[in-house]
């Protein structure tokens, strides 16, 4: 039986993080619509202008660690 080569911490940190954001993003786009069918499009409004302002940010961060887990691995 073949056992899986492990993976660096680097790289699986970022696999982690890059899970948690797609569920964060899953969880406000399920907040979202919820919000509009119960009337709070003030909610709405203010959660799409933090998301926006953030998202980049966290996107260009896991790209980095992404990067960077990769270099790590291909160097082993």
């Amino acid at each position: 039986m073949r056992t899986r080569p492990q993976r660096s911490i680097l790289f699986r940190l970022a696999t982690h993080l890059l899970l948690y954001a797609i569920l964060t993003l899953f969880g406000l786009t399920l907040f979202a619509g919820l919000s509009t069918i119960f009337a709070g499009q003030v909610l709405v409004e203010w959660l799409a202008y933090w998301v926006g302002f953030g998202i980049w940010r966290v996107a260009i961060v896991i790209l980095c660690l992404l990067a960077g887990g990769v270099l790590a691995e291909s160097l082993r």
